[in-house]
Formats: structure tokens, C-alpha cells, sequence
């Protein structure tokens, strides 16, 4: 299988400042003392509306490239982790998987942790120029991974097709709308620890199948 490193030094990579807003939750304190998410409730119903509008533009931009005589891509993004500074897994989910590693995920977690861990260390190590930020993505004869991690050490890795581009954009895009948004100010989180908050895997999945990456391409 043929490897592709890349790192910062040959990929001009722009940088956004983290604004931080009022936060979305609304939480509701009953006499009983139980918070309900009424967000969650409200947030669910607008996804799901967006789903089924998506789905329906989908299927018909899809039927007129088959009438046309233009044959449509599968999903291009696969699986995405996201793995605190000292390497927990704090989230996994993924789309269009075809092939299992055939152990557990937590076994798996730690493979790709260490395999993270070794590459960084490689390119920093040999690099002729200065790494800046080390290591970006790289990729193989099947499939790309994409990395990204932040100043207070949180790493984000997405696999997809090798004709993806700007999936290093959309993982920054998953830290400032999402992570910041809907974990950070979400008084019910524990960071570093692994995310169960049902709202941010509503808004995971929306942000990746709203993404160009996502859909198909040759329309």
C-alpha cells in the first residue's frame, strides 16, 4: 500500500479566531430538580425536517444525472474520531464504512491513537524545513485521512475518498460550530471525558451531510 505524507510547510492553511456566543442551551429546572433538554426536543424536529428535504432534492438531482446519462459517487467521508490531549476517545461515528477492522473500538482507538502519535513524531523529526504544524493528512492508493488538532490539544481525524478536498477546513469548522457550541458551553458535558450529549451527535452528522464532501460529486 503506497503512503503520502503531507505536512503544513506545502499547504497554506488559514486560520480562524473562535468567536464565543451565548450559548444554546436552554435548560428547564422542574420542583424536582430535573434539567430537561429542551433544545434536544426542538433541535430534532428541525433535522429532521432538514432530512427529509435534503433527501428529497437529493433523489431528484440524482434521478436527472441517471436520465442524462452521468453516474453519481457514493459517500466520500467515512468514519471520523475525535481523541482528547492525552488520547481518549471522546467520540466515534461513521457513514460509509465498507470494511471492519475486526476488533473492538476501543482496541482500534488505541491504534490509530499510537499510529497518530508515531507519524508526528516522524515528520518533526526529518522534516528539512520548519513543520510549523506538522502533520496534516496522508494518504494511500484507497483512502485519505485528514487531521487536525487544536491549541489545547484535541485531535480530530476523518477518513475519506482520495478525490476529497478541504476536509482539513470542515474539521475546523467541526471544533468551532459544534465542539465549542455544544459540548464547551454545555454545562452537562465533562470534557475529556467521552461525548454522550444526543444534541451534538444531531449536529455532527448535519454539518457532514450538509458538506460537499458528503454528497455526490459528479452532478
Amino acid at each position: 500500500m503506497k503512503f503520502t505524507f503531507y505536512t503544513a510547510s506545502a499547504i497554506f492553511d488559514r486560520q480562524r479566531k473562535v468567536r464565543l456566543g451565548v450559548s444554546p442551551f436552554c435548560h428547564q429546572v422542574t420542583n424536582g430538580g430535573v434539567v430537561q433538554h429542551t433544545a434536544v426536543r426542538n433541535e430534532t424536529w428541525k433535522y429532521q425536517k432538514q432530512q427529509q428535504l435534503q433527501g428529497s432534492t437529493s433523489a431528484t438531482r440524482v434521478d436527472a444525472a441517471k436520465r442524462k446519462g452521468r453516474t453519481t459517487s457514493a459517500m466520500t467521508i467515512h468514519n471520523l474520531y475525535i481523541f482528547s490531549k492525552t488520547g481518549t476517545l471522546l467520540y466515534y461515528t461513521e457513514w460509509n464504512r465498507l470494511n471492519k477492522s475486526g476488533i473492538t473500538k476501543e482496541e482500534e482507538a488505541k491504534l490509530m491513537y499510537g499510529m497518530l502519535f508515531s507519524i508526528k513524531s516522524f515528520v518533526s523529526k526529518i522534516s528539512p524545513l520548519d513543520p510549523k504544524e506538522g502533520f496534516l493528512y496522508y494518504k494511500t492508493n484507497k483512502y485519505t485521512l485528514h487531521y487536525f488538532e487544536t491549541p489545547s490539544g484535541l485531535k480530530f481525524v476523518l477518513n475519506t475518498d482520495n478525490a476529497s478536498q478541504s476536509a482539513r477546513e470542515l474539521l475546523q469548522q467541526l471544533y468551532r460550530e459544534v465542539y465549542l457550541e455544544y459540548v464547551v458551553k454545555n454545562p452537562l458535558c465533562q470534557l475529556n471525558e467521552p461525548i454522550q450529549s444526543e444534541l451534538f451527535k444531531l449536529k455532527v452528522d448535519e454539518l457532514f451531510k450538509k458538506s460537499p464532501l458528503f454528497l455526490s460529486r459528479s452532478l
